[in-house]
């Protein structure tokens, strides 16, 4: 009899207990919302020549929304869209389109929904490019701030990113630099190069003005390397002139194919040329320019 009394107490106590609210231990966590970032490679700052090559920035959706999103840039700073940048498409094939809108305050881009094939992987990221224009008029250096707003679904207007990974990879601040000082280098140059080649290798090569001011056409990057050495044709590329400093970028070997040119240089007061060039290849040269 005593035990049935036991069993009973306790069968109470359980009911009582069991019947307690319990504090969820979730209850106090935060919430984090979706967002959109640049990818990591984005630099915060940089500095680019008028006139150079697109400046591609990659934004990506960490996790995926399951459908295409709508992410907004917004620009700020002294440049002007239409005058000193525009937006334009991404060289990759899944950038094709991403580019909804753009004007003189923001752009609209496309986040395609990439399915990852049943794997743990997001592959929700586009890229879309910066354009720096040639206004033909010396009017100093520009900034341009890209910042990241956010995103929101295609279909579904209730999804919503924000923008960037708390306050970083959100925005990148690009340093215009004018190009637009005096520059007449077209002409036929005799050039001495010491690199990969030897020493002192002579060679002849010609430059010649493009429809962009400061933006030149050089005969032969490799200054003779391809032709005499290799016994190859000789490999052109374009190269910009911001007020006497030279760079070539990412300029392709057409010659062989698969590897890019790089080169910077100076226009100096004696009126030659200095330039420092070299291929992923390990080709590579200094090289003097004296005009004929």
């Amino acid at each position: 009899m005593k035990k049935n009394n036991l069993y009973i107490l306790l069968g109470l106590l359980f009911l009582v207990f069991s019947c307690e609210e319990l504090e969820d231990p979730l209850s106090e966590a935060s919430e984090v919302n979706n967002f959109v970032q640049f990818a990591a490679d984005t630099p915060s700052e940089i500095e680019v020549v008028e006139g150079g090559s697109d400046f591609v920035i990659t934004i990506q959706a960490p996790v995926s929304g399951g459908e295409d999103l709508l992410s907004t840039v917004s620009f700020s700073g002294t440049a002007e869209y239409g005058i000193d940048f525009e937006v334009v498409e991404g060289p990759g094939s899944n950038d094709a389109g991403a580019v909804i809108s753009a004007n003189a305050t923001e752009a609209v881009i496309k986040v395609p929904y990439l399915p990852a094939g049943g794997e743990d992987l997001i592959s929700d990221q586009v890229g879309f490019g910066i354009r720096f224009l040639t206004d033909l008029d010396t009017d100093g250096d520009k900034t341009l701030i890209v910042t990241l707003d956010g995103a929101v679904g295609a279909e579904t207007s209730n999804l919503v990113f924000d923008g960037g990974r708390g306050p970083i990879r959100v925005s990148s601040e690009i340093t215009i630099k004018d190009a637009d000082c005096p520059s007449d280098l077209t002409g036929t140059w005799n050039s001495v190069t010491t690199g990969s080649a030897g020493t002192d290798q002579a060679y002849t090569v010609t430059i010649t003005e493009t429809s962009v001011n400061g933006v030149y056409d050089l005969s032969d990057i490799t200054f003779g390397l391809y032709t005499d050495v290799y016994g190859e044709s000789d490999n052109p590329v374009q190269f910009t002139d911001a007020c006497d400093v030279i760079s070539v970028v990412d300029q392709p070997d057409v010659v062989y194919g698969g590897d890019v040119f790089n080169a910077t240089g100076t226009v100096n007061e004696n009126g030659t040329i200095s330039i420092s060039w070299s291929n992923g290849f390990g080709d590579n040269g200094v090289t003097t320019l004296t005009k004929q």
